[in-house]
């Protein structure tokens, strides 16, 4: 009787550090074009948190997650990524369907995640503080109520692992290896629990690199909420403290998915084009 290959591996706890290293090389071998590509990205979140603009940037989130990935893909190659590269997946009609519809998915879940925690403990704001946190104003929010706004991080917190959760690998799998939808977040699901040890000794490392960023950018929009302003040079340093950090996260997926799916590494230099690198 013949088996059938697995389509991922299984593999030991010592790989979540040789990801975080292996990411840190990868980003080293383009840093500055990554950076633009991570700012672009930033700015992209920023022109669009209030209304029907933020809830069409979450759900064009793994597109552009698969741009980056793709970017990194292409810097693993020996390739310089281009900004452009953000928006490839809009040059893949079919795939970039799945893939808004997979931030559908992510931003119904999250949603759901946020109301079981929270659930009644908004009635008693105010219709103009509500509007203030919708839009989202952040002295509003450290003037709620310590309890309310405990609850509140934590139920974010958790949309984002269960929505985080969701895309982590099906991004990648729906892009590289043109998954279907239900497919890609299964497989997805399964790659992660198979190998929740090396995951978890990733995200520690992770969790611990987060704590300057944390720190930085609670310090900088303390001040801006007391209305003392912080210093324009620290609010630029905080923007790139945030951007290396997310480039880091983006990397750790790739080279994570890399490794468990075994999607191999690309030919240094190649010349291949992004239709090809994503076949």
């Amino acid at each position: 009787m013949v088996e059938t290959p697995k389509e991922y591996d299984t593999l030991p706890a010592g790989r979540g550090m040789a990801w975080l290293t292996h990411s840190l090389q990868l980003l080293g071998r383009d840093i500055s074009r990554l950076l633009l590509l991570g700012l672009l990205l930033q700015l992209l979140a920023g022109m669009t948190q209030i209304g029907a603009l933020a809830i069409l940037f979450v759900l064009l989130v793994p597109a552009l997650s698969a741009g980056m990935l793709q970017a990194l893909h292409s810097a693993d190659a020996g390739l310089r990524p281009s900004p452009a590269m953000l928006f490839v997946a809009f040059s893949r009609p079919d795939r970039l369907v799945r893939l808004v519809f997979l931030g559908g998915l992510m931003l119904a879940t999250a949603m759901a995640a946020v109301m079981a925690v929270v659930s009644g403990a908004l009635t008693g704001l105010d219709a103009e503080t509500m509007a203030k946190l919708e839009q989202g104003d952040v002295e509003a929010l450290l003037m709620m109520n310590p309890e309310l706004l405990e609850r509140l991080m934590i139920a974010l917190l958790m949309g984002l692992v269960v929505s985080g959760t969701l895309s982590f690998f099906a991004v990648p799998l729906i892009w590289f290896r043109n998954m279907p939808l239900r497919r890609a977040i299964w497989l997805g699901l399964v790659g992660m629990m198979r190998n929740w040890k090396p995951l978890l000794v990733l995200g520690l490392f992770l969790g611990v690199l987060a704590v300057p960023a944390a720190v930085l950018s609670a310090l900088v929009l303390g001040l801006n909420a007391t209305g003392q302003g912080g210093s324009p040079l620290l609010t630029i340093v905080m923007l790139f403290v945030a951007v290396a950090y997310q480039l880091l996260l983006f990397a750790s997926q790739y080279v994570a998915f890399r490794d468990i799916f075994r999607l191999g590494h690309p030919r240094p230099g190649s010349s291949e084009d992004s239709d090809q690198l994503v076949a």
